[in-house]
C-alpha cells in the first residue's frame, strides 16, 4: 500500500471517528427523559434540559466563475442546486452542556451535469462543556466539513479558489480557572487538518496559554503565549508546467497584549498586539476591533487584522493582512440585513495576492419554523501565489472576478 492510500484511509478512519463522537452525544440526550413540566416554547427549543432539531435547507446559487478562472481563461457560470437535511442535539444541565450537529447536502449543475454530486456538503460537529468546579471550566470541541466551495474557508485571507474537495478536520481542548475573582488562567489546544483534493494538506497545531485580569467594571487585559506549527504538502506546478511536490513545516511563536474596553454601554474596543517570530524573523500582530450596537437591534464594526494563517493549496504560513466592516440593521422584528465589504493582501515567499470582496445578504423569518434568505457575494482577486494550478485560479497574473447569488429557504422542525 503506497503512502497517499495509507494517508486516505486514516483520514476516512478519523473522520468516521469524530462523525461517531458526534453523533454519541445525541444518541445519549435522545435517551435521557424529559421533565414532567411543559416546557415553553422557549425552554423547549433553546433552553430545556434537552433539545432536537431537524432543519431542511435547500439553496439555488448562481456562480458566474465556478472554476474561479481569470476572464482571459473563459470563465464559466452555472446555476447549483444545494438541498439536504441538517440535525442538532443537546443537552443541559447545570454543570454539563453537551450538543451536536450533522449536516448532509447534495449539489445539481444547471449545465455542468459531470459536477453534480449527492454528497457535495457534509458538517458535523461537537461541543461538550463541563463546569468541574466553582472555579474551573474545561470545553472539547471537534468538526469536520466537507466542501466543493474552498473559498467558503478561507476565512481570512479570502483567496478566491474554484470548485474542488475540501476538506477540514479539526478538534479543539481549552480550559480556564480563575485564580482570583478578578484574574483567570486560561489554556487551549487546537489541531486543524485542511486537504484540498485528497492530496494537498496543510496540518496545524496551535497552543495557547494566557492570563486575563478586570481592572475594573470597563477595562479587561490579556497576556497569551501562542506556539504554532504547520506540516504541509502542496503539488505544485511551476511555469513550465512541470509537477513537483512542496513538502515541509514551518513554527511560529506569537506573544501579545490585549485590551478590551467598554467606552459605553453599547460601544467597546478591543486591541490585541505583539511580536510574532517566524523562522528567525520578527513581525508585528496585530488586531483591532471598534464594536457599537444598534439600541433597535443590529450592530456596526470596523476591524483590522494583520497576522499568520494558512489557505487552502497553499504552502505553509501565509502573511495576511485585512480590513473589514459591517453594517446589520434589524428595521423590523422578523427582518435583518448586513453589508460587509472586506479587503484582504495576502503574502507568501514575496508573491502578493489583494482580494476585494463585498457581502450582503437579508434574511427575513416567515414563521417561526420557516426562514428565507438572500444573499450576494462580489470579490476581485489580482494577482498570486505559490499555487499555479489553473484550475484552481490561480495560474494567471489577470484579475479573477467572481459573482455569486444566493436564495435559501430553511424549515426548521420541530
Amino acid at each position: 500500500m503506497n503512502i497517499t492510500r495509507t494517508y486516505r484511509v486514516e483520514r476516512r478512519i478519523a473522520q468516521a471517528a469524530l462523525i461517531a463522537a458526534a453523533l454519541a452525544p445525541a444518541m445519549l440526550s435522545a435517551q435521557v427523559p424529559t421533565s414532567t413540566q411543559t416546557p415553553t416554547e422557549a425552554q423547549e427549543h433553546i433552553e430545556g434540559p434537552t433539545y432536537a432539531r431537524v432543519a431542511l435547507i435547500f439553496t439555488q446559487v448562481y456562480d458566474d466563475n465556478i472554476f474561479a478562472v481569470p476572464d482571459s481563461q473563459h470563465p464559466e457560470s452555472d446555476l447549483v442546486s444545494r438541498f439536504g437535511p441538517s440535525f442538532e442535539v443537546g443537552k443541559h444541565s447545570r454543570r454539563l452542556e453537551v450538543s451536536a450537529k450533522y449536516g448532509i447536502a447534495a449539489e445539481r449543475y444547471f449545465d455542468r451535469y459531470d459536477l453534480n454530486s449527492d454528497v457535495a456538503y457534509q458538517n458535523g460537529g461537537f461541543d461538550v462543556r463541563y463546569n468541574a468546579t466553582p472555579r474551573t471550566a474545561l470545553r472539547f470541541s471537534g468538526g469536520y466539513i466537507d466542501t466543493q466551495s474552498p473559498q467558503e474557508l478561507n476565512t481570512a485571507s479570502l483567496i478566491i479558489t474554484g470548485r474542488a474537495r475540501a476538506e477540514r478536520l479539526q478538534a479543539h481542548a481549552g480550559s480556564t480557572h480563575d485564580l482570583t475573582p478578578l484574574t483567570q488562567l486560561n489554556l487551549d489546544y487546537d489541531i486543524a487538518n485542511d486537504t484540498l483534493q485528497e492530496t494537498n494538506t496543510n496540518l496545524s497545531h496551535l497552543a495557547r496559554i494566557g492570563f486575563a485580569w478586570h481592572s475594573s467594571d470597563r477595562s479587561r487585559y490579556r497576556v497569551d503565549y501562542r506556539p504554532r506549527y504547520v506540516a504541509f504538502n502542496v503539488l505544485q506546478r511551476d511555469v513550465t508546467g512541470r509537477e513537483f511536490r512542496d513538502v515541509g513545516n514551518e513554527t511560529t511563536q506569537l506573544l501579545t497584549a490585549g485590551w478590551v474596553y467598554a467606552v459605553t454601554s453599547l460601544t467597546t474596543i478591543e486591541l490585541d498586539a505583539g511580536p510574532r517570530l517566524t523562522a528567525g524573523e520578527f513581525k508585528p500582530e496585530f488586531s483591532g476591533v471598534v464594536r457599537r450596537r444598534q439600541r433597535q437591534g443590529g450592530e456596526i464594526a470596523v476591524s483590522y487584522q494583520s497576522t499568520q494563517d494558512t489557505a487552502f493549496g497553499e504552502a505553509g504560513f501565509i502573511d495576511v493582512q485585512r480590513v473589514t466592516g459591517l453594517l446589520t440593521v434589524t428595521p423590523l422584528r422578523r427582518l435583518t440585513m448586513s453589508a460587509t465589504p472586506a479587503f484582504a493582501r495576502s503574502t507568501l515567499r514575496g508573491q502578493t495576492t489583494e482580494v476585494r470582496e463585498l457581502d450582503f445578504s437579508i434574511v427575513l423569518r416567515v414563521l417561526r419554523r420557516l426562514s428565507f434568505t438572500a444573499a450576494a457575494r462580489a470579490s476581485n482577486q489580482d494577482g498570486r501565489l505559490g499555487q499555479i494550478d489553473p484550475l484552481l485560479g490561480n495560474g494567471a497574473n489577470d484579475p479573477i472576478q467572481s459573482r455569486r447569488l444566493w436564495l435559501t429557504f430553511t424549515l426548521t422542525l420541530p
